[in-house]
């Protein structure tokens, strides 16, 4: 999980809470005492980081794309921006949020009868330890606005559980998730090593490939919500998790080997220009 997560942040995204991952979250915050310095806050819209940034030939791939996703840093306050605009931009049938678990899908379904600063409440927002709620009001807003149904695609703690304290999951569900199909050794291998480097180190190996299985079911989860909801759909979503080799996109090649959707990645990253690394993945730097 290479994207930078606020300490809460963790405990939320890979759900282990035994006494070895605290002890590690210490470790890292030794080792780490610095953190990743605040966030450029570029003097900018959200229209105009689009913008200038993405060209009309960039926002129709968005636009004929069955699945968009876009990889974000959760604390980055123009990244939400971004991924407001551009849902006002292509307008998709649906908006899934790797914050939301899966068994929060009636309050997810509620909010559109709720005043919006009811929102954090009732998703349990805060209480689960997500970066402040306010960075993520516009994206929801931008969602709702244009009628897209949204959908919660993070697996639900229960579901996480077993890998809590080192077990595996239930042959049933890796079965229907390709679990067990294994990554190519190259991409395991890069994997543990940015989970490593994400925990400055000092997760120990047990702990890393724990992780790692974590990672994996979170993907494949995640895509398994996108294949079925109302499309064209659009992931909000950690950066770690867009890797078109490792992450979202090759889980969803193992969930639809032929016929499948058509996939595009927008990578937010806190820099100057538009990377097109392939017809498939482009990286939005932000503008300062």
């Amino acid at each position: 999980m290479p994207q930078t997560l606020m300490p809460q942040a963790l405990f939320t995204s890979s759900l282990f809470t035994s006494s070895l991952y605290l002890l590690c979250l210490s470790l890292m915050a030794v080792a780490c005492s610095g953190g990743r310095p605040p966030p450029i806050e570029p003097a900018l819209s959200s229209v105009d980081s689009v913008s200038s940034n993405l060209s009309s030939r960039d926002l129709n791939r968005l636009r004929e794309a069955d699945i968009v996703i876009i990889g974000e840093t959760h604390d980055h306050p123009q990244h939400h921006l971004v991924q407001a605009e551009v849902i006002r931009r292509i307008r998709p049938k649906s908006v899934a949020f790797e914050m939301v678990n899966t068994d929060q899908q009636e309050a997810l379904n509620q909010l559109v009868d709720r005043p919006s600063d009811e929102w954090d409440q009732a998703l349990a927002w805060s209480q689960r330890g997500w970066p402040d709620f306010e960075l993520y009001r516009p994206v929801f807003k931008a969602a709702l606005e244009v009628g897209a149904k949204l959908i919660a695609a993070h697996p639900a703690p229960v579901i996480l559980a077993p890998l809590k304290l080192g077990g595996d999951l239930p042959h049933p569900l890796r079965e229907r998730l390709k679990l067990d199909e294994p990554l190519p050794q190259e991409q395991r291998e890069a994997l543990m090593e940015n989970i490593r480097i994400a925990h400055c180190g000092h997760a120990p190996p047990a702990l890393t490939e724990a992780m790692l299985k974590a990672q994996r079911l979170k993907d494949a989860w995640m895509s398994e919500a996108l294949l079925s909801a109302p499309s064209p759909s659009l992931l909000i979503v950690g950066r770690g998790h867009v890797h078109p080799k490792r992450g979202i996109p090759w889980a969803l090649q193992q969930l639809k080997p032929s016929g499948g959707p058509k996939v595009q990645v927008l990578s937010l990253s806190p820099s100057l220009i538009v990377d097109r690394e392939d017809d498939s993945v482009m990286t939005l730097k932000i503008k300062p």
